[in-house]
């Protein structure tokens, strides 16, 4: 499939906000809503901003609507996520994959949101950004994150080091993954991505390390570190490291794991669930030199 760029990111564009994962409270909605529109953007708020529906932004059907929606909406230049949670894959069947595909655009947010980013990648056939989720960005020229935002949005590089870096070899594929939790739990549906020839970028949240050595071992088991080119590991924070006196280093979980498939394998990038969260392309190629993963530029048409 011949993978298509969305439209660059334009001063005063339209962004539609939607919630397809977990609710957040109206208060901060509203600030952080305020916060890109004193950037110079429009904002329309979908629906699911502003519902819940236990721990999700409102039911499945408001969800998958406010994505439609922006989507097929015009006057909606780019959609970004209000955070991520859980949700997405709840909503994946709802999707109106046929009018998302024939009206590509900037779609951005990380974490839950990796099932959608997957899906508009191996389906719907264009580029999408893994990057700061609406409320968790001071939408701001002082914040690194924004400014990183819009530097990828409007065609700059995207470069990530990391710490070292394991098969060290030069080597280059469609980037693709996100979150590890989501990634695995797409293995047998048909949202499973074709992973053959790509860099496989991961990352977590909140899981202790016999929690990821298990999904990487699921993930090692289903061929995925010999389909791949390389692997991208990110950050994974906010991990139990003393649940008993048995633990297991992460690292050496990776080496155990994933290094003896042969591939590259980037250790402790810098994305992910922290505050220095760059916006990455997903669906673009990129090129690994060591323990440097660059993306070029221009990865939105400048229509």
């Amino acid at each position: 499939m011949e993978i298509r760029k969305p439209k660059i990111l334009k001063p005063g564009a339209n962004i539609g906000v939607i919630a397809p994962a977990s609710p957040c409270e109206h208060e901060i909605t509203e600030k952080y809503c305020r916060m890109l529109s004193g950037c110079g953007f429009g904002v329309t708020k979908g629906e699911s901003c502003f519902s819940h529906y236990g721990y999700l932004a409102g039911e499945d059907k408001i969800r998958a609507c406010d994505i439609n929606r922006m989507f097929e909406d015009s006057s909606i230049d780019a959609v970004f996520c209000l955070r991520g949670g859980y949700g997405c894959t709840r909503i994946a069947d709802l999707i109106n994959i046929k009018k998302i595909s024939e009206n590509p655009k900037i779609f951005l947010g990380f974490s839950d949101i990796t099932v959608l980013h997957t899906i508009f990648n191996n389906i719907c056939g264009f580029i999408t950004f893994h990057g700061p989720s609406v409320s968790n960005c001071e939408w701001g020229q002082n914040d690194f994150r924004f400014k990183n935002c819009m530097k990828i949005l409007t065609g700059g590089k995207c470069i990530l080091n990391g710490e070292y870096c394991y098969n060290s070899a030069s080597c280059s594929g469609m980037v693709c993954g996100g979150n590890l939790s989501l990634v695995e739990s797409l293995i047998g549906t048909k949202y499973e991505p074709d992973i053959t020839g790509k860099i496989l970028l991961l990352e977590d949240v909140g899981e202790c390390n016999y929690a990821i050595d298990r999904r990487l071992t699921h993930l090692r088991q289903a061929g995925y570190f010999d389909k791949c080119t390389a692997v991208v590991l990110g950050q994974f924070t906010e991990r139990n490291e003393h649940e008993n006196n048995n633990n297991i280093p992460l690292r050496k979980i990776v080496e155990d794991v994933i290094v003896p498939c042969g591939k590259p394998v980037i250790w402790n990038t810098m994305f992910g669930h922290i505050p220095y969260n760059p916006t990455i392309p997903l669906g673009a190629y990129g090129k690994i030199r060591g323990s440097t993963l660059t993306i070029p530029g221009a990865v939105c048409n400048q229509i």
